[in-house]
């Protein structure tokens, strides 16, 4: 069993388990992680409450054949708000080493407009119920969180509602990337590498 833990990629909408995570998988594996990868229902696109049930079913399947305590989770766009559900109202923080978010509309994002009848684009609109109920008090249980995010990303907007401003966060902002180009950036993988090895020599 490696000392590092696993790592789930989540992904953002249309993320499938083929064709979104590619880059990140392979340099994540090249250096040491064992990688799984997530994939929810509608394409993301239904309700993120369900989604972050199905998060739940991954994690206990990842712990039993990695035989690990905790995971680690990288969650791109609506991914990251599964994620946050999931540790904060699923009792998923004992089993979550660490939470890097990508461009993640924490407080919400106007493009969600132009999709109003799908569940979980309605769930990212600014104000959302869904929203308000995550962000009150918003307790991760200690679970520490690198949110990377980006002034450039044009599908978080405005591209501050990417910004999660909470005791345990680390806000790295990277410069001249866009929504889908935080997974192909360089810095942005470099960093998440960084805090995962991080977490690695920390004490449990």
């Amino acid at each position: 069993m490696t000392d590092r833990p696993p790592v789930i990629l989540l992904p953002g909408a249309f993320g499938q388990e083929l064709v979104y995570w590619n880059a990140w998988q392979w340099f994540l594996e090249r250096d040491g992680f064992h990688v799984y990868l997530a994939s929810f229902p509608r394409f993301t696109f239904h309700d993120l409450r369900v989604s972050a049930r199905h998060l739940a079913g991954k994690v206990e399947e990842v712990r039993a054949v990695e035989g690990a305590e905790r995971v680690a989770l990288v969650g791109h766009s609506m991914g990251g708000l599964i994620a946050r559900w999931y540790v904060k109202f699923l009792e998923g923080a004992p089993r979550v080493s660490r939470l890097c978010c990508l461009g993640v509309p924490h407080h919400g994002t106007w493009t969600a407009a132009t999709a109003p009848v799908l569940t979980g684009t309605r769930q990212i609109l600014p104000g959302s119920p869904f929203l308000d109920e995550l962000n009150d008090g918003a307790d991760h249980g200690g679970v520490p969180i690198l949110n990377i995010w980006s002034k450039w990303d044009g599908i978080v907007v405005p591209a501050q509602s990417a910004l999660l401003d909470l005791p345990g966060v680390e806000n790295q902002a990277i410069p001249f990337a866009g929504h889908w180009g935080l997974l192909v950036s360089r810095k942005a993988y470099t960093a998440v590498k960084g805090a995962l090895e991080r977490d690695v020599a920390a004490p449990a």
